[in-house]
């Protein structure tokens, strides 16, 4: 469950009366990440966080089973008037109230409520805010632990960078060929040797290749690095379950 102390703070800090998170189907992945458990749901549901209080759950009586469990007190309507009038209950006196959309866009990653539902909810008298800050004190601050482990997978992935790129000087001042490809395994073997976890391999990118974002180079697809050429290397990589 969520630290509702810290998240509770700062939104005294910003002067947001209410949380509401919203979902409908999946649509809200910080929804049930603040819950720590995803259900299945047909039907919308909201998660109230006020300012001061107790957090609580509005969902439909048709489901009240999905909501079951979760650590936080349902409420439930039967039809669009007892949910509005919920709504109305929840941002009733509260100035703002942030959801998780980006003004403009600007976000795109911290915006998931759709139109309609900006629409209600501002209806209902509140100025309606981003709560891309309230997620990141929520769901992105790191452990003690979680910052030496980056820190130490930072340092590691420079040190395998910079050994691909020996690898490449190293070929070509003693006229062996290396390809795209053949950097990428020889990374992708130095972070196995050193225990770390990737989800896709490194992008080595040589020439016009370095300006697609999405480039990955293949054994039968690679080009052979030749003096003067740009080549871009992209990598990353983490320590298991970090």
């Amino acid at each position: 469950m969520f630290d509702l102390q810290k998240i509770q703070d700062h939104m005294r800090a910003e002067g947001i009366g209410t949380w509401l998170v919203y979902d409908f189907r999946g649509s809200n992945p910080v929804f049930w990440q603040l819950l720590l458990e995803r259900r299945q749901t047909t039907r919308r549901v909201f998660l109230v966080i006020p300012a001061t209080g107790v957090p609580r759950l509005i969902g439909s009586m048709v489901e009240p089973e999905a909501l079951a469990g979760l650590g936080v007190d349902i409420i439930l309507y039967a039809s669009w008037v007892q949910m509005e009038t919920l709504l109305r209950d929840a941002v009733a006196g509260h100035a703002r109230v942030a959801m998780e959309y980006s003004p403009g866009g600007a976000l795109p990653i911290m915006s998931w409520v759709d139109g309609g539902t900006l629409e209600l909810v501002r209806s209902l008298g509140p100025e309606v805010v981003s709560s891309a800050d309230l997620c990141q004190v929520a769901l992105a601050v790191w452990s003690a632990h979680a910052l030496t482990s980056h820190r130490d997978a930072c340092r590691q992935v420079a040190e395998v960078k910079d050994a691909a790129f020996e690898y490449i000087r190293y070929g070509l001042a003693n006229h062996t060929a290396v390809s795209e490809f053949g950097v990428q395994e020889f990374i992708s073997a130095q972070l196995a040797r050193r225990g770390l976890d990737m989800d896709h391999p490194a992008i080595v990118g040589v020439n016009q290749n370095s300006g697609n974002p999405h480039y990955s180079p293949s054994e039968k697809e690679s080009v052979t690095i030749q003096h003067g050429d740009w080549v871009l290397i992209d990598l990353w990589a983490r320590h298991p379950g970090e």
